[in-house]
């Protein structure tokens, strides 16, 4: 069974499609008629998935690169926290927890990005070991999944200080935002 169908496209549709889906074509000025076959439901299902690929989201950037730092605050009323990720190669992504959502915020330059790693390695965040968030709470996570490591530092309980190291390295990070 075949469907008739009004498509309004231009001439170079025809051009590159005719040889494919040869049936009864016909012409007017403004628009082309064309009986649709199986190939030509199939080739608009390939087009609207080929579609729905694109429009989604980047892959994860845990998965592309080898170290990275995540570094944020959350909590308070809303409870809603903020997290941005730093890879080795300079992309800056920010997650929003209420939507889950990760997006590209910006690239640092590479010695910028050197540096907090190099200061990341320095401050031995790989085995700093600080769990004491508070009702408001900021944290600073060391990931290398090569090494299959992860450390996560979490502060803003009142009578637990961290260290005034991670506390500049923190303000350090905030202030590429």
């Amino acid at each position: 069974m075949t469907a008739h169908c009004q498509v309004r496209f231009g001439f170079w549709f025809y051009a590159i499609y005719s040889v494919s889906l040869s049936k009864e074509l016909s012409f007017s000025t403004s628009f082309m008629k064309r009986t649709f076959t199986r190939e030509a439901t199939t080739f608009g299902l390939l087009m609207w998935l080929y579609t729905q690929a694109l429009s989604q989201s980047l892959p994860s950037p845990s998965t592309l690169f080898r170290r990275q730092l995540t570094f944020g605050s959350g909590g308070g009323f809303s409870g809603t926290a903020r997290s941005y990720v730093l890879h080795e190669n300079g992309d800056l992504w920010v997650r929003e927890r209420a939507t889950d959502s990760l997006k590209l915020h910006k690239t640092l330059r590479e010695k910028q990005t050197k540096q907090f790693f190099q200061s990341a390695d320095q401050l031995q965040l790989d085995k700093y070991k600080f769990n004491h968030p508070g009702n408001v709470y900021y944290f600073v996570e060391y990931s290398n999944p090569k090494k299959r490591l992860k450390q996560k530092i979490t502060w803003g309980a009142p009578k637990q200080k961290v260290s005034v190291y991670v506390q500049r390295f923190y303000n350090q990070l905030t202030k590429t935002i």
